[in-house]
């Protein structure tokens, strides 16, 4: 048996994923990262698009997500990129031809 004990600090860090359900994925980021979580954006739309968007944002990306243990890369963006570029890539990203993808207010979730 092992346990082990963690210092949190809290590093500027965007993530991105694709869910059916944003409260129950807000409750699991809330339960690995030990504080409130809330999404700052979100869009919605048919699967295939979502999926698509998704791995637009991961190519561009690539160079700037957090890798873990054994080299494991998480869809976490590291506080090399601002939110504001991320963003950028989005709005790039929809323009370009991701039609029925639409923007969601979080609050309303």
């Amino acid at each position: 048996s092992v346990t082990g004990v963690q210092t949190c600090a809290l590093p500027i860090c965007t993530c991105f994923g694709i869910t059916s359900n944003p409260k129950r994925r807000i409750q699991g980021y809330e339960g690995h990262v030990g504080h409130k979580v809330k999404f700052s954006a979100l869009w919605t739309g048919p699967e295939r698009l979502i999926r698509e968007l998704e791995s637009q944002i991961k190519d561009h990306s690539e160079g700037f997500r957090f890798v873990g243990t054994d080299n494991f890369k998480y869809e976490w963006i590291t506080e090399l990129v601002s939110y504001d570029q991320i963003f950028d890539w989005i709005d790039i990203t929809l323009t370009k031809g991701v039609d029925g993808v639409v923007a969601v207010n979080p609050e309303e979730i």
